[in-house]
Order: structure tokens, then C-alpha cells, then sequence
């Protein structure tokens, strides 16, 4: 194959500064003395590509706002004739010859017209208006159901876009104010976290979204609004019964009732509560008891969730003297983190970012695990309860900082 001088250069430049193989040169020579590489070489062939791309760009772009401009054109020239059509017929029903000869109404041949006009009556039927009426009007019935279906689809998509966006929306102001150490700034964040997750339920037939009613109830609980936060568990407790999906139904139970625990315990100060140890053990489902069936088959961050329902059960007991299942939950908290760490590859080069964020929150929740074993009664307190810890009644052993 005859090569350019443009591809020669190159392949004489990669033979002598990047030593690479004859094996690899030769895999590259027929790119690079190919008609293609002659034409990327070629500056006036690259901006005639780049002005021919960017033009069909703005064609495409064009063509989406013309086609809506003249659907929302369409629509309303349609309506007018509808109107019109509609006080045509009304006019000439209200205003029947009262002869009684005729075998048709007197009107049937304006009728006959107006319903030719509106291409629902054939114009060369030769039966009665009225037959004409009502087999045309049956396919035109049918056809707008079609279309009123495609309608309600199309308006369910762009609400479902609208949720959508407004719940990313959220999740990032919330992430802001996690990142965030300046406590004006934080409230800041999650009173906007808090109002575009309200948005979200606000839109028609998102009442009802189970991430966005979690979202909220999160926020309130981050603004220090617990006895909100404790309904807005509830009320996703209640809704989550419905999920059809047994495991994710379980896990948002679980997680609604270890937050309503933990609003539980912070309500009744240094004592135990026995209403946040019914929520996580005791009732029936409790949010243990629901996620021990699908507890095998947990991994990632479903894994990280029960680590911390453990964790969290494991602190209720300790408040409650509950002195023989407390190290029960924290082994079992102790072995989910394991778990999770024993998933990840164990170079972090190799990690890829989800892997090494579940990696992190595991190291950080298996600390806090150790911590508590080493030395009883040292839970993570300022992580246990949002915005702010109840005072200890171990003034000994005072809770650490977040980690």
C-alpha cells in the first residue's frame, strides 16, 4: 500500500521515539495510510466536517422545536374546528322541522354536510345521515382513545422526567450540605434538599414516591424536626408495604423503623427505650425479623444498611441492660462490614469509586464496631442521632467525634 508523506512522517516519528515493535507498526500502517487519515491531516477537510456535523446538529435541533411548535398549532387549530363543529350540530338539533312526513329529520342533509366537512360521514354514502354518524363516529371514537392514551403516556413521561430531575435536584443540595462543615450552610442545603423533595411529592402521581417521602423524612431529621421525621417513617413504612418487590420492601421497612428507633431513643434521653427495642426486635415484623430472611443474598450497600441496623439495635440494648444480646448485634454488625470489605479488591488501585466509597463506610462502621467491643459502652454517638447527640451518662467515656 502506497503511503502519503503525512503517514510515512508519522510512522518514521513513532519507529524512532517510541521504539515501538515492527509488529505494532505494522498494525498501524494502514490507518495511517489510509484515505481517512489523508483527510484528517487535511485542515480544510477537518472544518468542513466540523461545519457539516455542527449544521446537522442545528437541523436536528430545529426539527424538535418545529415539530412541537406545530403540534401545539395543530392543537389548537383542531379545537377551533371542534368548536365550531360542536355549535353547528347543537344549533341545528335545537331547531327539528316538526313534520311528521319525513322519514329523516329535516336537518339531516346540514348535518349530512357538517359531518362531511369534518371527514366523518363518506361523501359518496347513500344511506342516512344518522347510519353515516354512527359507524364514522365509532372509528373516530376509537382513534382518539388511541391517541388520548399516547397523550396520557407522553404526559406520565414528562412528569416522571420532572420527579426526576427534581430528586437529583435534592440528592445533590443534600450531598452539599454533608460536605459542607459550616452549620449555616448545612441548614441551608437541607432546607433546599428538603423543599425539592416536597416538589417531587407535589407532582401528579408522585405522591406516593417512596425514594422522595425517604428523602423527606431524612432532610427533617437533619434539620432536628423529629417529631416530622418520625410521622414522615411512618407514613413510609405504610406506603412500603406495597412495593412488589419482597427484598427492597424489606429493606425500607427496616430502614423507616431503625430511624423511628433511633427518634425513639433520643425521646427518652439516657434511659432505654422499649418502643425503639419493639420497632428493631420485639414486634412482629420487627426490622430485624424482616431482613433476616434475605440477609445471605444482602450485598454492597444493602449489606453497609444492616451492618448499621445492627449497630443501632445493638446501642438500644446497651441503653435497655440488655446485657446477652448486645454483643449478639454487634458480632452481626461486626460480621456484615466484614463481609462488604472481604467483596472489594484488596488494592485500592484496582477498586473502582463505588467500590471504594462502600469500602470506606465499611472500615469507618467496622471502627465503630471495635470501638464499642473494646471498651463497653463507647458508641459513636454524634452518628447515632442527627442533629445532635442527647447528653451521656457516662461522663467516664465521652462519645467521639464523627469519624
Amino acid at each position: 500500500m502506497e503511503c502519503g508523506g503525512e503517514g510515512l512522517a508519522v510512522l518514521g516519528w513513532l519507529s524512532e521515539h517510541l521504539l515501538l515493535p515492527e509488529q505494532t507498526i505494522a498494525w498501524l500502517r494502514p490507518f495511517l495510510c489510509s484515505s481517512l487519515f489523508k483527510a484528517l491531516t487535511d485542515p480544510s477537510k477537518v472544518i468542513a466536517l466540523l461545519t457539516s456535523t455542527y449544521a446537522a446538529w442545528q437541523g436536528w435541533c430545529h426539527r424538535e422545536a418545529v415539530l412541537h411548535k406545530r403540534l401545539d398549532e395543530y392543537i389548537n387549530e383542531s379545537d377551533e374546528r371542534l368548536a365550531r363543529s360542536r355549535a353547528d350540530v347543537v344549533a341545528l338539533i335545537s331547531r327539528p322541522d316538526r313534520r311528521t312526513n319525513l322519514k329523516a329529520p329535516a336537518y339531516a342533509l346540514e348535518l349530512k354536510h357538517i359531518l362531511q366537512r369534518q371527514n366523518w360521514e363518506p361523501a359518496l354514502h347513500s344511506g342516512r345521515a344518522s347510519t353515516a354518524m354512527t359507524g364514522e363516529l365509532q372509528k373516530t371514537t376509537e382513534r382518539i382513545t388511541k391517541r388520548t392514551d399516547c397523550a396520557e403516556r407522553a404526559l406520565t413521561s414528562l412528569r416522571q422526567q420532572q420527579a426526576t430531575a427534581d430528586t437529583i435536584k435534592a440528592a445533590l443540595s443534600a450531598g452539599k450540605a454533608l460536605q459542607s462543615r459550616v452549620p449555616a450552610i448545612v441548614e441551608k442545603h437541607n432546607q433546599e434538599a428538603l423543599a425539592w423533595f416536597e416538589q417531587v411529592l407535589s407532582v401528579s402521581g408522585h405522591q406516593r414516591d417512596l425514594i422522595a417521602l425517604e428523602g423527606k423524612a431524612l432532610q427533617l431529621l437533619r434539620l432536628g424536626q423529629r417529631e416530622g421525621a418520625l410521622a414522615a417513617f411512618q407514613n413510609v413504612e405504610a406506603i412500603a408495604n406495597d412495593h412488589p418487590d419482597p427484598k427492597r420492601r424489606a429493606l425500607i421497612i427496616s430502614r423507616a423503623k431503625r430511624f423511628q428507633a433511633q427518634i425513639r431513643q433520643v425521646q427518652s434521653l439516657n434511659g432505654g427505650s422499649l418502643a425503639a427495642w419493639g420497632l428493631l426486635v420485639a414486634n412482629n415484623p420487627s426490622a430485624v425479623s424482616l431482613l433476616k430472611p434475605h440477609s445471605s443474598s444482602f450485598r454492597d450497600w444493602d449489606l453497609i444498611e444492616h451492618a448499621e441496623i445492627h449497630y443501632v439495635t445493638a446501642f438500644v440494648a446497651n441503653r435497655l441492660n440488655f446485657g446477652v444480646q448486645e454483643p449478639e448485634y454487634l458480632s452481626a454488625a461486626n460480621s456484615c462490614y466484614d463481609r462488604v470489605i472481604a467483596g472489594v479488591p484488596k488494592r485500592r488501585l484496582l477498586m473502582s469509586s463505588a467500590q471504594r466509597r462502600q469500602h470506606s463506610a465499611a472500615r469507618e462502621g467496622l471502627d465503630r464496631v471495635q470501638r464499642v467491643q473494646a471498651a463497653a459502652g463507647d458508641y459513636d454517638l454524634p452518628w447515632l442521632f442527627q442533629p445532635a447527640p442527647p447528653p451521656s451518662n457516662n461522663p467516664q467515656q465521652p462519645p467521639k467525634p464523627v469519624s
